[in-house]
């Protein structure tokens, strides 16, 4: 998993890439709602 576009420093890119992983069931149910019109869920956010 990575940053598809842009650029993010080498630690925030960690951070990110760590919680996206760390929610990647609630990141794959939240783009199917999305993709059927559906509000996504609250995902906690990284701390």
């Amino acid at each position: 998993m990575g940053v598809l576009e842009g650029e993010l420093p080498p630690k925030a890119t960690a951070l990110v890439v760590e919680w996206a992983l760390n929610h990647k069931n609630e990141l794959i149910k939240d783009w199917e709602l999305a993709q059927i019109n559906q509000k996504p869920l609250k995902i906690e956010p990284l701390k």
